[in-house]
């Protein structure tokens, strides 16, 4: 599994944070199905989730997603369902390799975050 990581918060807390997507390789404008997984040792109620990545050439995200959920520690998982960009010159988008990322934000501030990288293919 790529995309993997495990900190270390205040209070002695730890928290783990995987990215798995269905596949490695992506072509112009397919579903993707990316799942975030995050365990804690405590309960910390609520969290936000923020899923972003393939940035164009105008710095801009063309995948950039937030859900709300409740980190615990049997852990959860969220899925996200998003359409790859099409990969046109015009849009900024080009054939390659592109990272996609999910932050864990507690309390406004981001304590962890993973990356994993993917493919898109015309």
């Amino acid at each position: 599994m790529t995309g993997y990581i495990a900190i270390e918060i205040p209070k002695g807390m730890k928290i783990s944070m995987s990215i798995l997507t269905d596949t490695e390789t992506y072509h112009s404008g397919e579903y993707m199905e990316a799942r975030v997984s995050t365990a804690c040792s405590n309960d910390l109620g609520s969290a936000i989730v923020r899923f972003y990545g393939i940035e164009d050439r105008f710095g801009k995200y063309r995948i950039n997603e937030e859900k709300v959920i409740r980190i615990n520690s049997p852990g959860n998982e969220t899925v996200f369902l998003v359409t790859v960009p099409r990969c046109y010159g015009c849009a900024g988008i080009s054939p390659g390799e592109y990272n996609l990322t999910a932050e864990l934000i507690y309390s406004g501030e981001v304590i962890g975050n993973t990356s994993k990288t993917i493919t898109l293919a015309k």
